[in-house]
């Protein structure tokens, strides 16, 4: 078995029960693709949270359709520890009931540990414990399994300075999120290197505003230390920003707006030098350029209409950075306001694609219904997909309620998205769309691109 969401799938088969009670605390069944395939098998999905609510849902829409000779199955998900007691038994006994958990996929790893990964790193995971995990593992070794073969981060051969900046430019630049437990662990074993001792481990290794942070206040002591001049204090001089290995991150780092161009204080000669993407020159004639280089970014960067909430929500702070630095500094470029004409236009193409086709799914086996929840959805909300509503939903701004114990969240995330309008409207803020969407996906429970994931 080469996917651990064969596992999941191979427990659930059409035709032997109408309904299948599920415990699943670890969110198996809610992860996307296990959604997506159950859905086409004809499957519907229920999250069971309250008695009464789960009891209006189930005779209005599934007993009754029953009764009339209906064929369809639901499969009654039980996310939260002790909800299951309060289910009515007439329920449990019509029922067949499963369990699923982490403990199943990886049962010779520490269920703590693997708990507070995103689900989106089971599949390098379940490959690597197919291939690598032959005897039970406690608590520190499946840290150890998880940074060497998910993370790629092997602590016993970063020796150097660069070897680690290489490890967090690559983990930040590219938002990857690792658990508390897990960096402590990382954490601990970097300590046992003494070239690290003063450095602020705790801070920069777990969060990446802090890390971009240390950068910024390291990088005018390395222009002082490469200028010549006196330098105020030590540990921008041990930054090696110039190795191969970390220059090869500044570039971008400067242009998408990680780190901030400072004023050139250390003479004009950088101006001739790879350092000058992190320099202010008076007259902002260097702008354009970076402006345009960032664009070019921007547009490369462009989710497609299958991508997952997540994409577009760190797109569009992207977006706003884009939009931003062309008001402010090359409004009255023709050339610039062309390209910035065009990815708003795919942007918007892409949006709306994109929220189409989660719409559908959400709405696939039942009109104007969010199914994970069985909550109605708004008339704006279904007509982007096509459906007309006899009813406006109950839910604010048309978002259906998002469960907090579940990760079919991306439905909701892109009403959002669509809700935002990433279009020439917002023009006038270019920081709206990232706010607007940022908010709405909060009020939600959802998770920002920024927000730090401790614990399940």
């Amino acid at each position: 078995m080469n996917d651990w969401r064969e596992y999941i799938l191979s427990k659930f088969s059409s035709g032997v029960s109408k309904s299948t009670l599920v415990s699943d605390p670890d969110c198996l069944i809610t992860e996307e693709i296990v959604y997506q395939k159950l859905s086409q098998q004809g499957f519907s999905i229920v999250e069971f949270e309250n008695p009464i609510e789960f009891r209006y849902l189930y005779e209005s829409k599934y007993r009754n359709n029953w009764d009339k000779g209906d064929a369809s199955e639901i499969i009654i998900r039980i996310g939260k520890v002790g909800v299951g007691h309060s289910i009515p038994y007439d329920i449990i006994s019509r029922s067949r009931q499963l369990e699923l958990s982490l403990t199943d996929l990886f049962p010779n790893l520490s269920c703590n540990v693997i708990s507070e990964l995103e689900p989106r790193f089971y599949d390098d995971l379940f490959e690597a414990y197919i291939e690598h995990s032959s005897e039970r593992l406690s608590e520190n070794s499946t840290k150890d399994f998880i940074l060497r073969h998910v993370f790629g981060i092997a602590p016993e051969l970063i020796k150097k300075v660069p070897d680690l900046l290489k490890v967090l430019l690559n983990r930040h630049y590219r938002k990857i999120v690792i658990s508390e437990n897990i960096d402590a662990r990382f954490i601990q074993l970097l300590r046992k290197n003494k070239v690290f001792g003063s450095w602020p481990l705790e801070s920069i290794v777990g969060d990446r505003h802090s890390f971009f942070s240390f950068l910024q206040d390291c990088w005018p002591d390395y222009l002082r230390s490469i200028s010549g001049t006196q330098s105020k204090k030590n540990m921008g001089e041990t930054i090696p920003f110039g190795h191969d290995d970390i220059r090869v991150y500044i570039d971008n780092l400067f242009i998408e707006g990680y780190l901030e161009p400072v004023s050139n204080d250390y003479g004009t000669n950088l101006f001739q030098t790879w350092v000058k993407v992190g320099l202010i020159d008076g007259d902002h004639k260097q702008e354009p350029g970076r402006v345009s280089e960032l664009a070019s970014r921007v547009k490369e960067s462009i989710p497609c209409k299958t991508s997952r909430y997540q994409d577009w929500i760190e797109y569009s702070l992207k977006y706003a950075h884009l939009l931003s630095q062309h008001f402010e500094y090359c409004n009255n470029y023709s050339c610039l306001k062309t390209q910035i004409d065009e990815i708003i236009t795919r942007s918007n193409d892409q949006l709306l694609d994109s929220g189409k086709r989660r719409t559908d799914w959400r709405l696939s086996t039942g009109r104007g219904v969010d199914l994970a929840n069985g909550r109605r959805l708004c008339p704006d909300c279904a007509r982007a997909a096509g459906h007309e509503l006899a009813e406006p939903c109950k839910t604010a701004h048309g978002r259906p309620r998002v469960n907090d114990a579940g990760r079919g969240r991306e439905g909701a995330a892109a009403f959002a998205c669509k809700h935002a309008m990433l279009g020439p409207a917002n023009l006038a803020d270019p920081g709206k769309p990232a706010r607007e969407i940022a908010t709405l996906l909060s009020r939600d429970g959802l998770p920002v691109a920024s927000e730090r994931r401790s614990g399940k």
